[in-house]
């Protein structure tokens, strides 16, 4: 499992150059198209299968002490549209119940990639679905992890006993050494380091 702040572990499907890194070749091509589907609520069937496959390494199926959750997009329309067919199917194929619709944003708002601030959005959570609960918070890309770290605080708040990841794509600097990504993982910097 990969962590940042060694405070919410997390277990991500794939790693994620963005064009703007780099010229992307053969895998990192692959990668960024199905991050861009992803965000269509696009997944392939290995791709979900595999998110589903780490919810239930996380949970053990134990619905008694665990929910999932997504993080929200900017808006609830791309909430819903990201993160839709993949909470049918995790209701589907695992017992723990799916809170598809428990975090709203409090109002929509431009991403940071659309020239949106980057200051994070207050939410709107439906308490009584997390207290003395383990949350699955599921997230399309991490770069940074302010956003995934910060709604896990929130939750925490909220009285939920432990926050765990899964990440569909973790954003990586192709120019970094591994060294130089321990160091700005562990420096709270830009980048995220995974074994």
């Amino acid at each position: 499992m990969a962590t940042f702040s060694s405070k919410y572990p997390f277990l991500c499907v794939l790693k994620y150059i963005p064009s703007r890194y780099c010229s992307l070749r053969g895998w990192q091509i692959a990668n960024r198209k199905a991050v861009l589907h992803f965000k269509k609520g696009e997944l392939s069937k290995n791709h979900m299968d595999n998110i589903i496959n780490k919810v239930r390494a996380i949970t053990k199926d134990d619905a008694s002490r665990w929910v999932i959750t997504f993080v929200p997009a900017s808006t609830d329309e791309k909430t819903l549209l990201r993160f839709a067919l993949l909470a049918q199917q995790l209701s589907e194929q695992q017992p723990c119940p799916v809170l598809l619709e428990s975090i709203h944003n409090h109002e929509n708002y431009l991403p940071h990639h659309q020239g949106g601030g980057k200051k994070f959005k207050v939410h709107r959570i439906v308490f009584e679905d997390f207290k003395d609960k383990n949350v699955v918070l599921i997230d399309d890309v991490i770069t940074s992890g302010r956003t995934f770290r910060e709604m896990g605080n929130k939750l925490m708040r909220t009285g939920a006993k432990s926050i765990y990841g899964v990440i569909f794509a973790m954003t990586i600097h192709p120019n970094l050494p591994v060294k130089s990504r321990k160091y700005y993982f562990k420096s709270k910097k830009k980048f995220l380091y995974t074994k």
